[in-house]
């Protein structure tokens, strides 16, 4: 059982550094991929070789001796041509390296690009191809789940902007109107001021601008007032006779001489 995770563990490896190779762009770390996977082929292929030696004792223990001597000595065999294989190959991958390497350092412009020999047997595994399927999938996934979110940031960024045009239209065309707007002229500045600490709460200065969330709505002499928490700051703002925004909402404020200026607040986190 052992035996057989630890050939499982190295196979999903193997699968694992293909898929980084396929998608890594930069050479050397490309290179390095490469070696650690011809690595790890090279222990999966020992696993492999070390469970198939272990079924085979456990299948001729009650065989005879000399069937069992027999079935050794084939199997030694077999191990020594498979050894001799595998180091074929390790030796051509390790010769391809060096030229790579070589190649890659007297030409540093040229992208080298690796081509990497996996064994059938480990290609055929179903393991790996799971794991390989598994994770190209992954990949996709992410890069569709970015261009979703680039998108979704291009749209609340144009929404920002048109809500900010019409914020803008809105308080131009209440000027023309001169409509009153919720504030204080400057003789009721301490009036304004008493109520904000009636309130436990700052008054707004002239020039100010703040973005934060109504935690409260209440009245001071029957005026009403936004109480607003931004970051540790605790704010009074005058909010008319019929207020627009209620406790929960996310707006912004600005204070000039001509008075108080509220809309809603388009930030991304609340």
């Amino acid at each position: 059982m052992f035996e057989g995770n630890t050939e499982k563990r190295l196979l999903e490896k193997c699968a694992q550094l293909a898929t980084w190779h396929f998608l890594e762009n930069d050479p050397v770390e490309k290179e390095r991929l490469a070696a650690e996977l011809a690595q790890c082929v090279k222990e999966a292929a020992k696993a492999k070789e070390e469970k198939k030696a272990s079924a085979a004792k456990m299948a001729q223990i009650d065989k005879k001796k000399e069937q069992q001597e027999a079935k050794e000595k084939a199997e030694i065999q077999a191990r020594d041509a498979e050894a001799a294989e595998h180091a074929e190959w390790e030796k051509g991958m390790l010769e391809r390296a060096e030229r790579g390497r070589e190649d890659h350092g007297a030409a540093p412009e040229k992208v080298l690009e690796r081509t990497l020999v996996i064994p059938e047997y480990i290609r055929n595994c179903p393991a790996y191809q799971q794991v390989l399927e598994g994770q190209r999938a992954a990949q996709a996934e992410r890069i569709e789940a970015e261009a979703r979110a680039n998108n979704y940031q291009g749209i609340a960024n144009q929404a920002r902007m048109e809500a900010a045009e019409e914020r803008n239209e809105h308080q131009q065309h209440e000027a023309e109107q001169d409509q009153a707007k919720p504030g204080v002229e400057a003789d009721d500045y301490d009036l304004y001021e008493q109520a904000a600490k009636e309130l436990d709460a700052e008054p707004m200065k002239e020039g100010q601008e703040i973005e934060g969330e109504v935690v409260e709505v209440a009245q001071v002499d029957g005026k009403n007032y936004y109480i607003i928490e931004q970051g540790w700051e605790r704010l009074a703002v005058p909010a008319g006779d019929k207020p627009e925004y209620e406790k929960g909402d996310e707006i912004t404020v600005s204070r000039s001489k001509e008075g108080f200026e509220t809309g809603e607040s388009y930030g991304y986190e609340r």
